[in-house]
């Protein structure tokens, strides 16, 4: 099958196997999946900087290679970074499609319309499978297209959450980002105050 992969700064639409279902998870055929601009073009800027970059960009990860230098040696180690630096990734976190194989889950059945979220499992691919709490059905009046974005509207809700704010409570957003607006919607949702 195809699938959109990221390796080293360029975006690829690679051949790989079809994924297979797993426990209490579903297998969709895709139908849209939602581009992410932001979050899509910052992996694929940093992904073709330089190990020097990345190194500089990221300090934590430099510690665990030294620890795993410590532990397995400079040459596993290498092996291990090269290894990892040298993988195609997945990229995509929201997508919507039909449900081909259900692997025992609760509330879904073969056919249903599904919006699906989450890195590494909501792919840009034709077939994908998701654990079961990733996914939710669409409702009849909803287009495929409309709820392939539907991972960022949970962010922008998530935010809402985070800030803990209580009923009747007055929200100010400072409009930063696309997903803002998807935050306004889970303030008003929430029966917050704008």
């Amino acid at each position: 099958m195809k699938q959109v992969l990221l390796k080293k700064g360029e975006v690829i639409v690679g051949e790989v196997p079809a994924p297979i279902i797993r426990d209490s998870s579903v297998l969709v055929q895709v139908a849209y999946s939602c581009i992410s601009t932001g979050t899509e073009i910052s992996g694929v800027t940093s992904s073709g900087q330089s190990l020097l970059q990345k190194a500089l960009k990221e300090p934590d990860k430099v510690r665990k290679a030294l620890n795993l230098a410590r532990t397995q040696g400079i040459s596993n180690t290498i092996a291990t970074v090269k290894s990892k630096l040298d993988t195609a990734s997945p990229l995509g976190y929201s997508c919507t499609g039909v449900v081909i194989d259900i692997g025992n889950t609760k509330n879904m059945k073969i056919g249903d319309r599904v919006a699906c979220a989450g890195a590494g499992y909501a792919n840009h691919a034709e077939i994908v499978c998701v654990p079961q709490n990733l996914v939710v059905k669409i409702p009849e009046n909803l287009g495929f297209a409309q709820a392939s974005s539907a991972s960022l509207g949970l962010i922008g809700m998530q935010g809402v959450r985070r800030v803990a704010p209580n009923f009747g409570e007055v929200i100010a957003a400072i409009i930063k980002t696309k997903l803002s607006p998807f935050a306004i919607f889970g303030a008003n949702y929430e029966d917050y105050s704008r």
